[in-house]
């Protein structure tokens, strides 16, 4: 009867790699990337004054400008970056701690700002990673 359960047995599940399990390696502190994504919306709002301004109409009444077309800045970097506005505002409004390098690097290059990244933003290992993680990574990519 043992032998008959022994080979009934499913095999344990392998366990993931170590870059599922725990994120990425690299993040970037949002306090660091906020106030950058922030300089943007203020511009792209700027640049676009009429966006949910009332416009009078010449029988008297308001209409907004863009009413059925509007798209705000967090849409737009949505669209750009395939990163949800929720997510961005988060990021700007600093309720998230780190950003992986990844989503990172879209936003920058999205907004034309990529410079900025590794000068003014700097890249940091992921504290979820152990530093045997991370070597072994830093390694596979030749980095050390």
């Amino acid at each position: 009867m043992s032998e008959r359960v022994h080979r009934r047995r499913r095999p344990e599940n392998p366990r993931k790699p170590y870059h599922i399990r725990i994120g990425e390696p690299e993040i970037v502190y949002s306090k660091q990337l906020g106030p950058v994504i922030k300089r943007w919306v203020d511009n792209y709002l700027a640049e676009r004054p009429s966006l949910g301004r009332p416009e009078f109409l010449p029988d008297g009444s308001a209409a907004f400008a863009g009413e059925n077309n509007y798209c705000g800045p967090y849409e737009v970097l949505s669209f750009r970056t395939k990163i949800g506005p929720r997510r961005l505002a988060a990021i700007v409004s600093q309720e998230i701690d780190r950003v992986s390098l990844s989503q990172a690097d879209a936003i920058l290059l999205a907004i034309d700002e990529q410079f900025r990244l590794g000068n003014e933003i700097t890249v940091h290992k992921n504290p979820r990673w152990s530093l045997d993680h991370y070597f072994k990574y830093m390694r596979e990519q030749g980095r050390i």
